[in-house]
């Protein structure tokens, strides 16, 4: 089960705001840009929500693998 240690709120932060920039890329440029037509923009922005995704659920990952075998 995953727990947060919410004593060191940064990492926390971190993934939250990762997860929320993506989930608003997704949201908001995304689909302006398809509904303008601009596909060179779409795509970019596209590739940088999932970067925001990845990179929050890799630091969630490394989160739970230090808390559960480091710490």
């Amino acid at each position: 089960m995953i727990s947060l240690d919410l004593t060191q709120p940064y990492p926390v932060l971190c993934v939250l705001l990762f997860f929320g920039c993506g989930l608003l890329v997704f949201i908001a440029d995304v689909r302006t840009y398809r509904k303008r037509g601009m596909v060179q923009e779409e795509r970019f922005s596209v590739a940088v929500a999932w970067t925001n995704v990845v990179c929050g659920a890799g630091l969630l990952l490394a989160l739970w693998i230090y808390n559960q075998f480091v710490w």
